[in-house]
Formats: C-alpha cells, sequence, structure tokens
C-alpha cells in the first residue's frame, strides 16, 4: 500500500501546529503498517518556502529541517508527462490552483489516496483523505493485520 502527501501534512513535522501531532502519528502509523509514502517533487519546494518563512529572524537552521527532509524515506513520483496533463486538466476541471492539482494528480497516477489539509482540495476531490481519516484508515489495516 502507498499513501501520497502534500506538503501541508509535512510542514506541521517541522513547525509547531495544531495538526503537528496527527502528522508525526501517521508517519508512525504507516512505518509500523510498512505503508510507503510518496511525494511530488513540489513537495521540497513548497516545504522549502516554509522552512524559509518559519526560521526567519530566528536563530533556527532552516537548511538543518531540510537535511531532514530529505533524509525522509519518500517515494518521488516524477513530473512527467501524464502527472503535469493530469494536472492541468484537474486544475481546469475541479478550480484547484495547478500546485494543488499537480499533488492530486501524483496521487492518481499511483492509483492511491492523496492525504491532505488543504480544504479546498478535501472538498472538491475524491482521492483526498484529511489526516485523521488517513490515521483511521491506517489504524483499521493495523488492526485487521492483527486479527488474523
Amino acid at each position: 500500500m502507498m499513501l501520497v502527501l502534500d506538503s501541508s501534512v509535512i510542514v506541521p513535522l517541522f513547525h509547531e501546529e495544531e495538526q503537528s501531532d496527527n502528522a508525526v502519528r501517521l508517519f508512525e502509523l504507516c512505518d509500523e503498517a510498512k505503508i510507503s509514502l510518496a511525494i511530488s517533487p513540489l513537495v521540497h519546494c513548497e516545504v522549502g518556502n516554509c522552512l524559509v518563512q518559519f526560521t526567519k529572524g530566528t536563530n533556527r537552521d532552516a537548511s538543518a529541517y531540510m537535511e531532514k527532509l530529505l533524509e525522509m524515506d519518500l517515494k518521488e513520483i516524477p513530473l512527467d508527462r501524464d502527472v503535469l496533463m493530469g494536472a492541468l486538466a484537474i486544475s481546469r476541471e475541479h478550480r484547484l490552483t495547478f500546485y494543488d492539482a499537480v499533488h492530486v494528480s501524483s496521487a492518481s497516477r499511483t492509483g492511491t489516496n492523496l492525504i491532505t489539509l488543504d480544504r479546498e482540495i478535501l472538498t472538491r476531490m475524491d482521492n483526498s483523505l484529511d489526516l485523521d481519516e488517513a490515521i483511521d484508515l491506517i489504524e483499521t489495516v493495523l488492526d485487521a493485520t492483527k486479527a488474523n
């Protein structure tokens, strides 16, 4: 099993927010359930931008956080013709930014769900799950595995 993550699920790992504990829990559960996690290459750029903003004017080092991101076991879904053309169609049809549509298209290409905290994506796309739904799904998978 594989799940695709957008930046909104990864940023809380590096910056304390309301969903930080759930983001950590998702990664722990995926590790326990042997679920692969994947991202679009855009995630590095989007998270990097957040890291710069969060560390600006502080003594925190954005490069240390970026190193941690790059060391994470995240499969990168290539931005090939299929993903980009799919994103263009999704953007037009569902009125999403092209950037958000790339994440949705990446999940569609792999035949899996996109885990996101983005309300626009969650309300407009059937293949998206919020963090709580993803955690519930993985816990159900783990429970079923333990029952067998």
